[in-house]
Order: structure tokens, then C-alpha cells, then sequence
């Protein structure tokens, strides 16, 4: 089971070599102090290494991975923000001595070695990122670019950490092909890499130079000559997008900021949210010009159908876009659904969307998050057990992701942050801690589609069919200790398969009751490859992908 392939729906391979312009196997280990680091440390920001480098996914013998391209944000390295003057006296003086702070921090950081300290990327990067006339879809081609260069790994690094010598990575635009990787013996150590992106901001919308002069409220006025360019540009990219040698099989819709289509989730927490401004559109819904990208991804009449990934997007686009899903989906089978991605999650363990919803105040929501006594992470970017049922209705997936906070409530990274050191030391016992958050989300997920179906689940499916690994390594994480980069991937499913048996021995889990050890290694080998090539075999086929599906009729 341990030798088995591994497959990861979620992952940043592309940004940090894209970002310093390094080679796409650029890796940077980590070391033995970031491997056993406990709280996040400033050694993982002043000298941060590689999680999900093609080197450390060979490392790991990850057979399958979706990489997903980031342009990012001019949000995330923008901490300059407008001060808030209508709160009384005092607080508008301490907003101006913040902002007038902030717009120092800022010029340092744009030009001096603080930028590379806060961000790790270079000054000149950084600047290059602020400037009003930057296109996210510029950078999203030359990050395209990057990941089809170097198919063979580096005689260096084959050499220097005993790779095989045909160690490779290979792109594929289609089921037919991943398969040819998987069964061709000559590509044993190749890596099939789907291209998927995050986030809708890479076709123009979000950037400075298209904030400037559209005011919100017109972005749901299609006759608006503004809005109408604004549209036009969008859906032109999007159609360029579609006649890429390999078109992405997904793509999110919201991340971080604003970018005019959605209103994004809360996900900036304690520190993130003192220095970068989420605010503007933040759990606000879709616009018009929203639905009209979601509906030019979908569609086929502009080229290769692209899926939606809802990862990120406020509960009011969830709900809109789940909504349009279920109407779409409604009596059709399986091959014929539009299937919801959620690709890298925790869940928030609380039965519905509305009972989960966030306030706007971050303050406010970092302190539910500390109070709360659950052993999920409460904020509502995360799905609530309603949200796993959708999934589970469109024959989707959620991908687990491997970030500390996001798996986690605050007990639960109390207690395993706060382990004494010599524990740490021993391998064994530190992953079966570690491991803990992690089934507790795949088993959270498990027990809800069983409660859900009354546990007469349709002949051949079962409760673990929607479960994949969605780790999002490299994408600014704090991974969860034990597991904290592609190399620790085999140790990984080593403990979930002790972890498992353990818990089915003590009786402490109801859905492990009586399962045999094939039966839980069968279960394991689901979450970490077989739920996502059976996906990927209905899904990721042409004849799917260029299937109208009648898409028009409700988007």
C-alpha cells in the first residue's frame, strides 16, 4: 500500500521558481529545524524552502499532480491601505499614524533587502508585481512557460539525492495520456503534471488598472461601456486560455482580494490580515461580470470546457454557483454532471452554510477561532457539512489540504505545538500525532455522506469516493509539522494506515468497525489515488470536456 502512487489535486510547483527565475526543479529542503519547527518561525520566512518542487514530488514518489498557476496578487504584497476616519477622534489619529507607517514599510520593502524578508522574493520582483500596468495573464503565460521547460530532472539533483536517472516530469491534456504515464514501465519515474490555476483574477480582473474608474456597484451593469470592456477583455483571455497546448483541467474562481467577478472568503488570519487588506468585496457574492466568466469556462463554444474550482469564494457565491450546479445536475448521471472541486480544504464541522457565515471583522473571527473548542478550524472558507453534501450530489471532490491552521481549531494546534522536543525526535510516534487532523477531516467528510445517505449509499460508490489529497504545498502554508514537504509524502500514508488501524482496533471509530487491513489500505489507496483517476478517467476525457452539456441553458 505504502508503494502505491500518490496523487495530489492541489499544489504550487511553479511559484517560487517563477518568482526568484530559477529552474522549474529549483529545491531548497527544508531543514532539520523547519522539520520540527512547532509554531511557525521566522527561519521558515527569512530562509523558507521548497515543498512541492518537482525534485521533493520525486523525493516522495508522487506519481500525479494537479499544479496549480498563481500570478500573484498585488494585494499580497501590498500593505499600504486607505485609513478609516469616521470612528471618533483617536482612532482616526492612530489610522493616520498607521497608514502614514505603513506607506514607509511599503518603500523599504519595494526597495530594500526588508521586501525580500518579508515576501522572499527579490525587490525587483516585488516592484514589478505593484505596477499599475501589470497583467496578471501576462505573468499566467510566462508561468505556463516556465512549467513546460526542463521535462528531465538535473544530473544535480539526480545525483545528489540518488533520483532515478529518467526521472522526469511530463505534462497531460487528457485522460488517454496520464494513462499512458501510468502504464508505460519506461515512465516509472516520470510525474503527470494537470494544469489547473487559482484564482480568476489572471484574466485582467482585480488589477490596479482595472479598479481605476468602474465603480463596484457597476460591475452588475452589462451596458456600462466600462464594464463592457472590462468583459471583453475577460472573455478574450479566457478564449486564449482555451488554446493552450494543455488547457487547465480546473481553475478557482476567487483567492485573496477582490477581483470584480465574486466576493472572496476570509483567509488571512492573526498577522495576514494586520499587513494585507482583504476587505474590498470580502463575503460579498458574484457580479454579472462574475457569471459571465464562470459561464465562459464552462462553456464549450469558446473551446475546451474548463471546471470551477469553488475554493476561496464567499458563502454567497457558493451559494449561487451550487445552486446553479444543482439545476444544471438535476436528474442526469454522473458523466453528465458538472462536478464540484473544492481542492484544498479542511472543513469547518458545522452543518450549514448560513450557521458558519463570518463576520466582516477579522479581529472579531481570529477570536471564534481561538475560543472555539472544536477540533475543526470555523471560518467559513472552510466547507460546512451541507457544502460536503453538494459535493457529494455532483460527483465531486474536496481535496484535503496539509495547512496547520486550516486542518485544525486551536486545541488541536495547541496541544501538537506544544509537544516536548524528544517526542519530536521520535519519527514514528510524531507522525502518528501529526496525522491525527488530517483523518480527522477525511473521516469528517466519510461520516457526513454516511449520515446524509442514511448509510445506503448507491451500489457501487462508498463514503470515501470524494476524498482526495489537496496538500497546496508552496502556497504560503504552514504545513502541518510532520509532513511538511513532497518528500514526507510515503511517511504520510504510512501513519494514516497505523493511525486507521489503530483506531479500528480501539473501536474509537464506528466507519473503521470491523474493516480488515486490505479493507483500510483499499480506503487509503482511494484518497490517494484511486478517487482521483476515477475522476479524472470521466472527467478529464475530450469527449467530456467538449460535451455542451447544455450549459448555456443555466448559466
Amino acid at each position: 500500500m505504502v508503494n502505491d502512487p500518490f496523487c495530489d489535486i492541489h499544489c504550487h510547483s511553479t511559484v517560487i521558481p517563477f518568482n526568484k527565475k530559477k529552474s522549474i526543479w529549483y529545491s531548497r529542503p527544508p531543514t532539520k529545524r523547519q522539520e520540527r519547527k512547532g509554531r511557525f518561525l521566522w527561519d521558515n520566512i527569512g530562509r523558507p524552502y521548497t515543498q512541492s518542487d518537482f525534485v521533493s514530488l520525486a523525493r516522495g514518489a508522487l506519481k500525479v499532480v494537479s499544479v496549480s498557476l498563481y500570478p500573484i496578487e498585488w494585494g499580497l504584497m501590498t500593505i499600504v491601505r486607505k485609513p478609516i476616519l469616521n470612528q471618533g477622534f483617536f482612532k482616526a489619529i492612530w489610522e493616520i499614524i498607521s497608514c502614514t507607517f505603513r506607506v514607509i514599510i511599503q518603500f523599504l520593502a519595494m526597495y530594500t533587502f526588508l521586501g525580500r524578508i518579508l515576501t522572499t522574493y527579490p525587490t525587483k520582483r516585488i516592484r514589478q508585481i505593484l505596477k499599475r500596468d501589470r497583467e496578471y495573464f501576462d505573468d499566467l503565460v510566462a508561468e505556463y512557460a516556465l512549467l513546460k521547460t526542463e521535462p528531465d530532472c538535473p544530473v544535480k539533483y539526480v545525483n545528489k539525492y540518488g533520483l532515478p536517472a529518467d526521472t522526469r516530469k511530463e505534462i497531460v491534456s487528457n485522460y488517454t495520456e496520464l494513462r499512458s504515464v501510468l502504464d508505460d514501465p519506461g515512465k516509472k519515474h516520470t510525474i503527470a503534471v494537470i494544469g489547473s490555476i487559482e484564482g480568476s483574477h489572471v484574466f485582467g480582473g482585480g488589477q490596479k488598472n482595472s479598479l481605476e474608474g468602474l465603480p463596484d456597484s457597476e460591475l452588475n451593469n452589462l451596458s456600462n461601456p466600462k464594464t463592457q470592456a472590462l468583459v471583453a477583455k475577460i472573455s478574450q483571455n479566457i478564449a486564449k486560455l482555451k488554446t493552450w497546448d494543455h488547457v487547465p483541467l480546473f481553475m478557482g474562481l476567487c483567492h485573496h482580494f477582490w477581483n470584480q467577478l465574486a466576493g472572496h472568503a476570509m483567509s488571512q488570519a492573526d498577522g495576514g490580515h494586520v499587513l494585507f487588506d482583504q476587505r474590498r468585496g470580502m463575503n460579498t457574492g458574484i457580479t454579472e461580470v462574475g457569471k459571465t466568466v464562470v459561464k465562459n469556462l464552462l462553456s464549450t463554444s469558446n473551446g475546451r470546457r474548463i471546471l470551477v474550482d469553488a475554493k476561496h469564494m464567499s458563502i454567497d457565491t457558493r451559494k449561487w454557483f451550487y445552486g446553479k450546479i444543482e439545476q444544471h445536475n438535476a436528474g442526469k448521471p454522473d458523466e453528465k454532471k458538472v462536478p464540484v472541486i473544492v481542492s484544498h480544504a479542511g472543513l469547518n464541522g458545522i452543518g450549514a452554510f448560513d450557521a458558519s457565515r463570518n463576520s466582516d471583522d477579522h479581529d472579531q473571527e481570529d477570536t471564534r477561532y481561538r475560543l472555539s473548542d472544536s477540533v475543526f478550524n470555523v471560518w467559513d472558507i472552510n466547507p460546512s457539512n451541507e457544502e460536503i453534501t453538494k459535493v457529494y450530489d455532483s460527483n465531486g471532490l474536496i481535496g484535503i489540504i496539509l495547512d496547520q491552521r486550516i486542518l485544525g481549531g486551536q486545541m488541536v494546534n495547541d496541544f501538537l505545538n506544544d509537544l516536548p522536543p524528544k517526542l519530536r525526535k521520535e519519527a514514528p510516534l510524531f507522525h502518528d500525532m501529526w496525522v491525527k487532523p488530517f483523518l480527522s477531516n477525511i473521516l469528517h467528510v466519510a461520516r457526513t455522506v454516511d449520515n446524509y445517505t442514511h448509510g445506503s449509499i448507491p451500489a457501487g460508490k462508498t463514503i470515501w469516493d470524494n476524498i482526495v489529497s489537496g496538500c497546496d504545498y508552496d502556497g504560503r502554508i504552514n504545513p502541518i509539522d510532520s509532513f511538511c514537504s513532497g518528500v514526507d509524502i510515503p511517511a504520510l500514508k504510512t501513519a494514516l494506515d497505523s493511525r486507521m488501524k489503530k483506531m479500528r482496533d480501539e473501536g474509537t471509530e464506528p466507519l473503521l468497525s470491523g474493516k480488515t487491513d486490505a479493507e483500510i489500505s483499499d480506503i487509503i489507496h482511494k484518497i490517494t489515488f484511486g478517487n482521483l483517476e476515477r475522476f479524472l478517467g470521466m472527467y478529464f476525457t475530450d469527449s467530456y470536456l467538449a460535451d455542451p452539456l447544455y450549459i448555456d441553458v443555466v448559466f
